[in-house]
């Protein structure tokens, strides 16, 4: 790339890096609607698991 530049070839191209790309990439969402996706349901055990007590 370099030496293109140098030869006047290659005007206008722009180089990205791939974090720069995978970074472009993400959708990013207001902390509150984040919050709300991390709500967890608890739902009663039926049947209680085996003791751990001897």
């Amino acid at each position: 790339m370099t030496a293109r530049q140098e030869q006047g070839q290659g005007e206008g191209v722009e180089v990205v890096d791939v974090s720069q790309l995978m970074l472009d990439s993400i959708t990013r969402i207001d902390s509150a609607a984040l919050s709300a996706n991390l709500v967890v349901a608890q739902e009663p055990e039926d049947e209680p698991g085996p003791s751990t007590v001897p």
